[in-house]
Parts: C-alpha cells; structure tokens; sequence
C-alpha cells in the first residue's frame, strides 16, 4: 500500500537512480514498475478472494484511483474485478 518509487529504493540501498533500473531489469527479467505492479495485483486478488470490495482490494493493494486498478486488473487477469468475483462465487 505504500507509495513506492526508484528514488526511495535508491536511497535506501544508496543506488544511482540511473543504476537501479539496469540492475533490477537485469536480475529480475521485468523492471521495477512490471514487478510492483504484479505484487500489487497478487495482493488484490487475494484481498477479492477473501471478500473485500474492489474498491477496497484496490486502495489496500496500493491503487488510489479504482478505474486505472480496473484496466491494470483485466490486463493482468483478462477479466475486470467485478467479473473475476462472479468467478470466484461459481466455484
């Protein structure tokens, strides 16, 4: 849920921020956005799974905006929220 970015990461692990993204990509086959995003995706499918609202999967999972966690929701999931918790209950 926290808002993160390379210059915090960088100065945490005392990076070039022009470094950073080279490492990551490098090591991690996906850049930092790519893997921040999944996480954040895994969370809030979770978060569906265990009944809470979109709305609320998506702000605890870090989205402050529910229409981007949508669109990012069916790239990710190839279904929108709503419709992945109509899939969850037929099972």
């Amino acid at each position: 849920m926290e808002q993160l970015d390379t210059n915090a990461i960088c100065s945490v692990f005392n990076l070039h921020t022009g470094y950073f993204p080279q490492l990551f990509k490098k090591y991690c086959g996906k850049t930092f956005i790519e893997y921040l995003t999944e996480k954040r995706m895994e969370h809030a499918a979770k978060y569906i799974k265990d009944g809470l609202s979109v709305k609320d999967s998506a702000q605890k999972s870090g989205f402050a905006d529910t229409n981007y966690f949508s669109k990012v929701f069916h790239r990710i999931y190839g279904c929108s929220p709503s419709e992945y918790t109509v899939k969850l209950e037929k099972k």
